[in-house]
């Protein structure tokens, strides 16, 4: 009897911690949510922009700008354009945490300039631990375009 009891106490436990954890990377993308943009007409599309820390002891953050598609976004191919900033990889590590939802759609990456440098090294074969941890974890990374002046 006793045993039991500690069972459904350690699963009222588990279920409410999954709870909170959905509740908390739910609340996550939600914080950055673009409701209306200054002079904009309304959109039937959901927006985002905000900061994703890339270096919590320098204080540096990248911002960012994410509009979803209108229709089942999460079955969307997904494009990143780089313009050329340091700490890429650790940027995209934390945006798809904020965003984990978009992990499994295919990924494309693109950009212009600087942001060429990272992509090639995001594209192709690399000792770079960082970015082989978030491959693996990515299951669709497709191509990526450069354009470079």
């Amino acid at each position: 009897m006793l045993a039991q009891a500690w069972l459904i106490r350690a699963a009222a436990i588990f279920c409410g911690i999954q709870i909170v954890c959905l509740i908390t990377v739910e609340s996550l993308s939600e914080s950055d949510r673009i409701q209306i943009l200054p002079g904009q007409p309304q959109v039937s599309f959901q927006q985002f922009g905000g900061y994703i820390t890339v270096d919590e002891k320098q204080y540096r953050a990248l911002f960012y700008y994410f509009v979803e598609a209108e229709t089942d976004p999460a079955s969307k191919p997904l494009v990143l354009w780089l313009n050329g900033a340091r700490d890429n990889l650790v940027f995209l590590e934390n945006w798809f945490n904020k965003f984990p939802e978009y992990k499994n759609t295919d990924f494309f990456i693109t950009g212009e300039s600087y942001g060429g440098n990272p992509i090639s090294v995001m594209n192709g074969p690399t000792q770079d631990t960082m970015f082989h941890n978030l491959h693996n974890s990515l299951s669709n990374p497709k191509s990526s375009s450069i354009s470079r002046e």
